[in-house]
């Protein structure tokens, strides 16, 4: 198969992976499997990229939302797109999301 350079893509036991760095998992961003490897998993890996791009370009207060509306999840989500999010200390947003994981996206 071709040699394809996306970012933040992985391919694991052949199939196809889009993986956040630690950054972009504060601003909610998930690992998402994305089926086998090819380039129907390239695109919808760049799809993921052009994401991130546009929530990086506002500035870093964008917070991907991927809980249905009235749960627990989606209030925490609403919650860090508050201005008291953006000001807690680095280390307390990163234990904070350690501690918040999604028991629906695949371990990385």
């Amino acid at each position: 198969m071709t040699k394809v350079r996306v970012r933040h893509y992985r391919v694991k036991k052949g199939r196809g992976y889009w993986e956040p760095t630690g950054r972009m998992r504060a601003m909610g961003f998930q690992v998402m499997a994305l089926g086998p490897h090819g380039p129907e998993a390239w695109a919808q890996a760049e799809r993921m990229n052009a994401e991130w791009d546009k929530a990086r370009a506002a500035g870093g207060n964008v917070v991907v939302e991927h809980y249905e509306r009235g749960t627990l999840g989606w209030l925490y989500a609403e919650y860090r797109k508050m201005g008291v999010w953006g000001k807690k200390e680095p280390r307390t947003r990163q234990e904070w999301e350690e501690a918040w994981a999604d028991p629906h996206q695949p371990d990385a």
